[in-house]
């Protein structure tokens, strides 16, 4: 029994010494970083007393906004037909009279916008060529709003349109361009 314990002993150190060998004093331990998920930071802006947002690139980025959206009177996506997002968008709000109150590109597939109050508001997005006009209807402290614009995939091109992936996926359904009260298309 004895020398059976010394064995044990004797092959313990003989391993503790091979693996010391193999790793000198200046190494130090192998250990991969942890991945870093890096998300930009979507700075809201105002103009004309609207507040909005536009984001959404990567799915870091989308997810991110879609939680910020509770914070917001409307969210509104820009796929293809297809979902895959699309980004620089043309986007002209106006309020219920027809007055544009907002122009902007969006830069992400995603808009965020806050309103100064409640009421009627047509959003009118271009893309490729093709113009999308939708009309929401919001509430002071009500919940957010969601529309979804889509264009036919044979508008975008999907190799060239800047920001949009093949692939990418918006993970929600778009729905058809045409047919919805309030949708029109040119």
């Amino acid at each position: 029994m004895k020398n059976k314990s010394a064995f044990l002993i004797f092959i313990g150190f003989a391993s503790a010494s091979a693996l010391a060998q193999t790793r000198t004093e200046n190494t130090p331990p192998q250990i991969d970083p942890p991945a870093v998920i890096q998300v930009r930071t979507i700075e809201p802006q105002t103009e004309n007393g609207i507040t909005y947002a536009c984001g959404g690139v990567g799915s870091n980025e989308a997810a991110a906004m879609k939680q910020a959206a509770s914070d917001y009177d409307l969210m509104v996506t820009f796929a293809a037909s297809n979902g895959a997002y699309i980004a620089d968008v043309n986007v002209d709000l106006a309020d219920a009279r027809g007055n544009s109150i907002l122009k902007t590109t969006c830069g992400g597939p995603i808009m965020l916008v806050d309103f100064p109050e409640g009421g009627k508001y047509r959003v009118r997005a271009e893309t490729g060529g093709r113009t999308l006009t939708r009309t929401a209807q919001v509430r002071d402290g009500g919940r957010a709003k969601t529309l979804a614009m889509s264009w036919p995939v044979n508008v975008v091109d999907m190799g060239l349109a800047p920001g949009l992936g093949a692939g990418q996926s918006s993970g929600a359904s778009t729905g058809t361009s045409s047919g919805a009260s309030g949708d029109s298309v040119r």
